[in-house]
């Protein structure tokens, strides 16, 4: 005689461990992008301060989407997204051209070219050319600082920020994410001041992207547990060390309409 309720539970069981394993498996994609060893290890040891597989994992980076990695640098980001992309992904890693020389570039093209899947573009974030509605996520870490202050137009989001972000607007899809880490500066700080610090005030950044079109969509504090670092000082002149400042963590969207 088979026992219903026993059937049940041993059905329940499997159904639970086999979520249990799907959940571990897809949360285990980013630590495994972030241990790759293929990764320099001058990005490995920036690691603790930065937290990669959490940063990635909070802005729900996966399999086969488009990425765009704004002021991508040597690619700190860009690697780690690109093994969690895969395949059926992409990733377009840009820097401004005056910042990349042709030996750093050959170099990266070289690292790049092993995951297959990075293209590189030296164009102005105004100025990227994807289509319309075709990108899934542009991440600007530690950049916003340098866009949210114009000594020539004072206390007002300048008109070269103002064209990035309608462009980033642009490009990604409906409900596309648009994420932002930067250095914390205090609320209430002009835009001058917290510029001159290379830090910026959370709510001047909620501001802009709210005028740009975007929908604030979470937060986190990731990165926020640095009470050592004063936020009235200017971040990278040797009061804070790298990877200890405090820094907001925003996900913001592209409305679905």
């Amino acid at each position: 005689m088979i026992n219903i309720k026993s059937e049940k539970t041993a059905i329940a069981v499997t159904l639970f461990l086999a979520f249990m394993i799907g959940t571990q498996a897809s949360a285990d994609v980013y630590d495994d992008a972030v241990a790759d060893s293929i990764r320099p290890a001058e990005d490995t040891e920036r690691d603790a301060g930065r937290r990669p597989a959490d940063i990635l994992r909070f802005f729900e980076v996966s399999a086969g989407q488009t990425v765009v990695d704004l002021s991508s640098g040597g690619g700190y980001y860009t690697r780690p997204i690109a093994s969690i992309v895969g395949s059926d992904g992409k990733v377009i890693a840009q820097n401004g051209a005056g910042r990349m020389n042709d030996e750093r570039k050959a170099g990266l093209e070289a690292m790049y070219a092993t995951y297959g899947n990075i293209e590189m573009d030296l164009q102005p974030q105004a100025q990227l050319a994807m289509p319309d509605n075709s990108v899934d996520a542009v991440f600007a870490f530690l950049i916003v600082h340098h866009w949210h202050f114009n000594e020539d137009q004072g206390e007002m989001t300048p008109s070269g920020s103002v064209d990035s972000y309608a462009n980033i607007l642009r490009m990604l899809k409906p409900g596309g994410t648009f994420g932002i880490i930067e250095h914390l500066a205090p609320e209430g700080l002009s835009r001058e001041a917290s510029a001159a610090l290379h830090r910026a005030p959370a709510a001047t950044i909620k501001s802009d992207l709210a005028d740009a079109g975007f929908v604030l969509a979470a937060e986190s504090d990731l990165l926020a547990d640095h009470p050592e670092d004063d936020i009235s000082a200017g971040w990278g002149d040797g009061a804070t060390p790298r990877g200890q400042t405090q820094r907001f963590v925003h996900l913001y969207r592209k409305p679905a309409n």
